[in-house]
């Protein structure tokens, strides 16, 4: 429900499904009520993703897909990612990294 709010804001967006869906590869790019913008993304997708008709992903990526929607909102995952990035975050002050 969070997610669906979240989106019902926003006129686009991108997402990558190998770092928020949990899959080998892909992602969607969607486009609200702005038919010029869409024609425009369909013609790059072409050169750089492959046919926006089937995106590219074979139809084992998609099912993982909608396997990792389902788990990525998950706030126990949440949480452990959340935990991931303050520890890299952490150590990487450390190393002066961020500096």
């Amino acid at each position: 429900e969070i997610v669906k709010e979240m989106f019902s804001y926003g006129d686009a967006l991108t997402f990558s499904a190998k770092k928020d869906g949990l899959t080998n590869s892909g992602g969607l790019c969607c486009i609200r009520e702005d038919e010029e913008l869409a024609e425009a993304v369909k013609g790059l997708c072409i050169t750089v993703e492959g046919f926006f008709t089937y995106g590219g992903m074979a139809g084992r990526d998609m099912e993982a897909l909608a396997v990792g929607l389902e788990e990525v909102v998950d706030e126990d995952y949440l949480q452990y990612r959340i935990d991931q990035v303050r520890y890299l975050g952490s150590n990487c002050s450390k190393q002066e990294f961020l500096s």
